[in-house]
């Protein structure tokens, strides 16, 4: 369901326009529904459920709306009788059972589904059963995607089932047909479907993926479509990507689906490798470097690209220039900002370069480079890993401990008994809530190597917001994000999410995100900023619940940075593009409305000057 959804149900909820009457009583007024939140806060299903078969269809419908999050057979009843209720009530419910992920629950959903009437309903019903989706119904299932009407968007559900690690399902066939679909919904849907399922190979569709890119006009399908030749063996795929990679006119986040599909197949030459590193769009640039290494270049290819002024560019090429002993350090530490030197460290992973220096950066006083030097450290050997953990244990460092924690998760052969010991005093000094992640990862990689299993920590509504503060606002809350690289006009939906929009104005008013970096850009994913640290570990005192909804992560979606279901604190994150694997699973709770340019100039290290609402 789309923000307009929200202000669709009636005047209570406060949409007016500068013609209408003024707005009625804010929802964060009222005691009912503040008592609903509270309860869901606190995980109290019991008190929910009455909310959920209330006679006030306005706040059974909020309930609804809210209880994406919660995850409770005691919900069942009053969720399954619900989808006999209003279109709004029943697409929102919808959600609501697709979350459970209960094969039990399939059955009712088919059944509700035949009879449903409504596109988006169908939809939801849809993706609903790709979450629940038995073993023993991948047959019907497949029936109903394949007869599906395109309105409804049914490869939605196609892709829901490849996230939940059920069996791929192929249809490719009908994901071509919706690709020419009026509804550009159901064509992003299939973009996303043929782009992100495993083990699919669309190489005799390669025409007819070429055919629907050049015709299509709206550049977030066109972006997804982009994705899709990464999935073609036809002998002509690779020349046809290289040749609309190279043409400068492309959207950069279309040029960042074609190269990374350039690089998995190796379609690069020694030439177009070169004019790629020579982009003038940095994440371009960039991207292109991690190539260097897999590509016989000469020398004064090598020399040239080692002047770069994109550091990636630079350590890639100087890195295959075998310098002596020494240089690649110096070249780090002459950068004149540290996560450009960051950028240089990561570029030494898996060349056991410079391992002295990357040890002298493990107490380096900005976190950011503490981290790097050790996830790179990381990458050469495991003989020093009991080494790293007694450093990282002394002084307490959150981020290598976390590291340490998630690479035990992978390598739990490392944990002997001396290493178990130090990783339980590791867990014990964390502060909880607020090192909730650094606790959790170091208990996963202890649970990890044995049969023993702890628990990690789970959020039991310790903060409860204050709604009181939202009784100021309308439906939506404008606020500018002023960065270095300019301003990006956003908007807050505190009827989506107002714990988190409750809790992100509080950290804006101390004054909080003030001169903090964006420490994360992925291009064509996401830009992401507000940890205290710098590095991506660090968080504020509190720790607030998942608010997961209908909202669909598209273009400029503003989402909430998270290490696992209620762990989420103070850092945020904005799309570049649509990203439908987070719909559900990360709290989503606000949208850029102007500014994305900016948004697509940002990168690791530009800081966040201010926030203002």
């Amino acid at each position: 369901m789309s923000i307009l959804s929200f202000c669709l149900l009636s005047a209570w909820f406060g949409c007016s326009s500068e013609t209408s009457a003024p707005a009625p009583q804010s929802v964060f007024e009222k005691p009912e529904y503040i008592a609903l939140l509270t309860a869901v806060d606190q995980r109290n299903i019991e008190a929910v459920i009455p909310y959920l078969t209330s006679n006030d269809w306005e706040l059974r419908l909020f309930a609804h709306q809210h209880s994406g999050s919660l995850k409770d057979t005691a919900l069942y009843t009053a969720l399954l009788s619900a989808l006999n209720d209003t279109v709004m009530i029943r697409q929102a419910v919808a959600f609501t059972i697709g979350q459970q992920q209960d094969t039990t629950l399939f059955n009712v959903l088919h059944t509700r589904y035949l009879v449903e009437s409504d596109f988006n309903v169908q939809s939801a019903l849809l993706q609903a059963m790709a979450k629940s989706l038995p073993s023993t119904r991948h047959t019907d299932f497949t029936n109903l995607i394949a007869s599906a009407s395109c309105e409804s968007s049914p490869l939605w559900a196609a892709f829901r089932c490849t996230q939940n690690g059920t069996k791929n399902l192929i249809f490719i066939d009908k994901a071509i047909t919706d690709l020419h679909c009026n509804v550009i919904d159901a064509r992003l849907a299939a973009a996303h479907y043929l782009s992100r399922t495993p083990d699919i190979d669309l190489t005799q569709s390669f025409y007819n993926l070429v055919k629907a890119y050049e015709e299509e006009t709206n550049i977030d399908v066109k972006i997804a479509i982009a994705g899709t030749f990464k999935k073609s063996n036809h002998p002509e795929t690779a020349s046809w990507v290289i040749s609309e990679l190279l043409n400068s006119d492309n959207d950069e986040r279309i040029a960042t689906n074609l190269l990374r599909a350039a690089q998995q197949k190796n379609w690069l030459t020694p030439a177009s490798l070169m004019v790629l590193c020579h982009d003038q769009r940095p994440h371009i640039a960039s991207l292109a470097a991690s190539s260097i290494a897999n590509k016989e270049l000469p020398a004064d290819s090598l020399h040239s690209l080692a002047e770069s002024k994109n550091t990636s560019v630079a350590f890639g090429a100087a890195i295959k220039l075998n310098p002596e002993p020494g240089y690649l350090a110096q070249m780090i530490q002459e950068l004149p900002d540290q996560y450009q030197q960051v950028e240089g460290v990561r570029s030494l992973a898996n060349t056991n370069a410079e391992k002295d220096f990357l040890e002298s950066l493990l107490t380096s006083p900005h976190a950011p480079l503490r981290t790097a030097a050790l996830e790179t450290l990381l990458t050469y050997s495991t003989t020093d890993i009991k080494k790293y953990l007694l450093m990282a244990t002394e002084l307490n460092e959150e981020g290598q401990l976390a590291i340490l924690g998630n690479y035990f998760v992978e390598h739990p052969e490392q944990v002997n008994a001396e290493i178990r010991q130090l990783v339980q005093q590791a867990a014990a000094a964390c502060v909880l809530p607020r090192a909730v992640e650094t606790y959790n990862a170091l208990i996963n990689g202890l649970n990890a190597s044995s049969d023993s299993i702890q628990d990690i920590y789970v959020f039991k509504g310790e903060n409860v917001p204050d709604y009181k503060i939202l009784t100021n606002f309308n439906d939506t809350i404008t606020a500018a994000i002023h960065t270095s690289r300019g301003i990006i006009q956003i908007e807050l939906y505190p009827l989506i999410a107002p714990g988190t929009v409750v809790a992100f104005l509080k950290l804006i008013d101390t004054g909080f995100y003030d001169q903090k970096r964006f420490h994360r850009v992925v291009p064509n994913f996401v830009i992401q900023g507000g940890c205290p640290r710098g590095d991506g570990w660090g968080s504020s005192d509190d720790i607030i619940r998942s608010e997961f909804s209908e909202e669909s992560y598209s273009t400029g979606a503003l989402g909430m940075a998270s290490a696992g279901k209620d762990t989420e604190s103070c850092q945020w994150f904005i799309t570049h593009s649509p990203t439908p694997h987070l719909d559900g699973r990360y709290t989503l709770f606000g949208r850029v409305t102007s500014g994305m340019d900016i948004v697509r100039k940002i990168t690791e290290g530009d800081t966040i000057e201010k926030i203002l609402y």
